[in-house]
């Protein structure tokens, strides 16, 4: 007996459920045919396969054996259709019919199926498809979506859970399509009695004053109604209108944040108050009406890095996570690598370079010296030497030969001949009376004119040298730098960024994850490289390593590493995408951009002028500093006379 009203009931429910879906089939197409563009790709979803954790009983399997055939139908009647190309996703088998998958970017639109009745297990099952498709590189958020499940008995918060299900994946253009709430209700229209079939639910996330996307409360757009057996729209209204207003009432915008100028700028009490992306972001809340709520990111992890099982930390996990909705400091574009976010136009392009210290001038000690090479000192030196053996061994000749000459003693012997022509090179007295012999004088003559020369030359250049000691050697390449035994660093975000910077040749680098400790090794200390953001660095310098002249003590190599365009993320499918592409490009195209930019730092120099020091000028009064050499040299003499003098004592006693 219980077998048999079962079977009564379920003859009972699935010629029901027969008409039913005829109906549904057809309004599907007719909102198809509607609304979406011709010739543009649509993807089925749905589950065949049961849930292992669902019991099912025998009028629900045999209830979606009945929905699958609408299933199959309405993807025929599509095909037939020659304009609407189809990609059935998730199905247990292909349908009849010379259906093939479509390769396309883009899809125009979706249809998520269910053959679930039940509340929760039709949520369930909606969540499924969109896990399995949201990694799919086709996957759009932006596209038009119907949902539509096997339901009988259909309750409003059904409609308002899908919403808020796909509302997780910011999926705004959504419509669902129910059975009424009562579909023996009629509705009077134009005098004539029309029965209401289905409901199409949407809703409008920002539509109430401090929801701001909170709310997911549907609202029927339009009823597919038969009349006199022809099937309608009551309203006929459009099904994908915008859902979103203009202008958000003051919905705060979750931005992940860090310090990083002159992108992002914080003032003395620690606010984020200046910079480039500040102010794209103000501009962004202005038009909208939106409030601003900062998330700063603190661990150090800043941009992030991948973690290997495609999850990134920084700010590009918050936003990843859905922790943020736009993320700003500098931000690399990287959305032709990571899936799962957006970015808006790139609105600058950033140099990934090496920084290296500035060539120190030459200690000043070093300037009575620098005059001549070498060489030059060697040679004059040899000279010196030369001279004082010739000149000892012709006079000691000679003496031999005249008597009147011997008499002489200016030059009798190998020190007063050192002596002599020592004095003749410090421009000082010498014997004014050496022996009247032509080869003699002959030779100190000679000597007074090279010294001469040599002292005119040395006493023209030592002044400049005095004033300005020049630079020592300046890095000047990648090769040089690695092979000159230089410390270089490059933060742990630039080694995600550019895996060949684990290489090898690169292998003596150091993390440099602190920016602040490794900017000023390069620029105060001198004993750094570090491989950095040009735009950055740019800024640094003007503000903490310019000199009253306008020189920076750091410098760059004339290639360049890599150049990177300079973007921000979103969520993927966040509808500040477009508006903050309006934001970028308008900035842009009115040279707003480089206007911030040269604004910035120069405010930044001028923060920093307190700390010039004055330039010289045209003239330079020489000071204790520039003639320092000469005080030292004047201690070392003072040093070995005075060892000299108490050596000459104690051998005298």
């Amino acid at each position: 007996m219980n077998n048999l009203l079962l079977s009564a009931l379920v003859f009972l429910a699935l010629h029901k459920a027969s008409n039913c879906n005829q109906h549904l089939q057809k309004c599907l197409l007719n909102i198809i045919e509607k609304h979406f563009e011709q010739s543009n790709t649509i993807a089925v979803l749905h589950n065949s396969e049961k849930s292992n954790n669902i019991k099912h009983n025998q009028l629900h399997d045999d209830l979606a054996i009945s929905f699958s055939q609408i299933e199959n139908d309405i993807i025929k009647n599509l095909y037939k259709t020659e304009c609407f190309p189809l990609n059935i996703i998730n199905s247990e088998r292909e349908v009849s019919g010379n259906i093939r998958p479509v390769v396309v970017d883009k899809y125009e639109g979706y249809i998520f199926i269910s053959r679930h009745q039940e509340h929760s297990f039709v949520i369930q099952d909606f969540e499924q498809q969109i896990l399995k498709l949201k990694n799919n590189k086709q996957w759009d958020p932006y596209s038009k979506v119907i949902a539509t499940a096997n339901v009988r008995s259909f309750t409003k918060q059904l409609a308002e859970d899908v919403f808020a299900l796909f509302w997780k994946w910011n999926v705004i253009n959504i419509i669902v399509v129910m059975p009424a709430a009562d579909v023996e209700n009629y509705v009077i229209v134009n005098g004539s009695k029309e029965v209401a079939m289905f409901s199409i639910y949407a809703w409008f996330p920002f539509t109430s004053q401090c929801q701001c996307g909170e709310t997911q409360k549907a609202i029927v757009l339009d009823t597919w109604v038969l009349n006199d057996n022809e099937m309608l729209f009551l309203y006929n209204v459009s099904l994908f209108n915008q859902r979103i207003p203009r202008m958000l009432n003051g919905c705060p915008l979750l931005i992940s944040i860090f310090e990083f100028p002159p992108m992002v700028v914080k003032d003395k009490s620690g606010n984020f108050e200046s910079g480039i992306d500040m102010k794209l972001i103000n501009e962004l809340t202005r038009r909208n009406n939106m409030s601003i709520v900062f998330i700063e990111q603190t661990d150090g992890t800043y941009w992030g890095v991948e973690l290997g099982n495609g999850s990134w930390n920084g700010v590009t996990g918050d936003v990843m996570n859905s922790q943020t909705d736009i993320a700003m400091g500098n931000w690399y574009y990287r959305c032709h690598v990571i899936d799962s976010i957006e970015c808006i136009i790139p609105y600058l392009v950033d140099e990934a370079r090496w920084f290296i210290p500035c060539a120190k001038p030459y200690p000043r000690w070093a300037s009575l010296t620098r005059v001549f090479k070498l060489s030059l000192w060697l040679g004059f030196l040899a000279s010196f030497i030369a001279v004082v053996v010739i000149m000892y061994f012709v006079v000691r000749v000679n003496n031999q030969i005249s008597a009147e000459s011997a008499a002489n003693k200016a030059y009798a012997d190998f020190a007063k001949c050192c002596l002599n022509f020592w004095a003749i090179i410090l421009e000082e007295s010498s014997s004014n009376n050496p022996p009247k012999v032509f080869v003699i004088r002959t030779m100190f003559i000679t000597w007074v004119i090279y010294c001469w020369a040599i002292n005119t030359v040395y006493q023209t250049y030592l002044t400049s040298f005095l004033v300005d000691p020049g630079l020592q050697h300046q890095l000047s390449s990648e090769e040089e730098m690695l092979t000159s035994g230089i410390n270089y660093g490059i933060p742990s975000t630039m080694l995600a960024l550019f895996p060949e910077l684990n290489s090898k040749q690169y292998h003596k680098h150091i993390i440099c994850d602190d920016f602040t400790e490794c900017q000023d090794r390069v620029g105060l200390k001198g004993n750094l490289v570090l491989f950095f953001s040009r735009i950055n660095m740019d800024y640094v310098s003007a503000s903490r390593y310019m000199d009253g002249n306008g020189k920076s003590s750091v410098c760059i190599f004339d290639e360049v590493y890599s150049k990177q365009l300079v973007s921000m993320p979103v969520q993927k499918g966040s509808f500040l995408l477009e508006r903050m592409n309006q934001v970028s490009m308008h900035a842009m195209e009115g040279g707003f951009l480089d206007h911030w930019w040269n604004e910035i730092k120069y405010m930044s120099t001028l923060t920093s002028a307190n700390k010039f020091n004055t330039p010289s000028g045209e003239y330079i009064k020489l000071t204790l500093n520039h003639l320092q050499s000469a005080f030292y040299f004047l201690f070392i003499g003072c040093a070995l006379s005075l060892i000299t003098f108490i050596f000459e004592i104690m051998f005298q006693l």
